[in-house]
């Protein structure tokens, strides 16, 4: 079948009406239709700004909780240097400490050597030799 014969069947075929009130429901449907598209464009700035409200609330309180969380890493990390800082002046007080407890002792130590050597440190000049940069002397012991 061409498209002649399919125009010609179609021509044929008998019209028929409307129903009663079939333009009225059409153009209320159409009135309902542009209502609802007209109430959806009053709402998009407000869904608009509703969304910019809560992406800014959002990152201010993003932004509030990192900054809290730096201060706190800060706080941490100077109690930890205050307490490295406060562990390093006890250890140099008794280093200090035990200095002079060696000087004041003067403790003198035997050593024996290999063979028949032996040796007799003064510890208190050892130091002192230390500190000064000079070669400490060692002293023979007869035997």
């Amino acid at each position: 079948m061409d498209d002649n014969q399919l125009r010609e069947l179609l021509r044929r075929l008998p019209r028929d009406a409307a129903p009663p009130g079939f333009s009225a429901r059409v153009l209320a449907s159409l009135d309902r239709v542009d209502r609802r598209v007209r109430r959806r464009r009053r709402l998009v700035p407000a869904l608009a700004f509703a969304t910019a409200l809560v992406v800014a609330a959002g990152t201010g309180i993003v932004y509030e909780r990192t900054r809290r969380e730096g201060l706190r890493q800060d706080q941490i990390a100077r109690q930890r240097l205050a307490t490295l800082e406060h562990e390093y002046r006890d250890i140099e007080e008794e280093l200090v400490e035990l200095q002079r407890m060696v000087a004041s002792a003067q403790p003198v130590v035997g050593v024996e050597g290999p063979g028949e050597r032996g040796y007799l440190v003064d510890l208190g000049e050892l130091a002192r030799a230390r500190a000064s940069g000079a070669v400490p002397v060692a002293y023979r012991l007869a035997h």
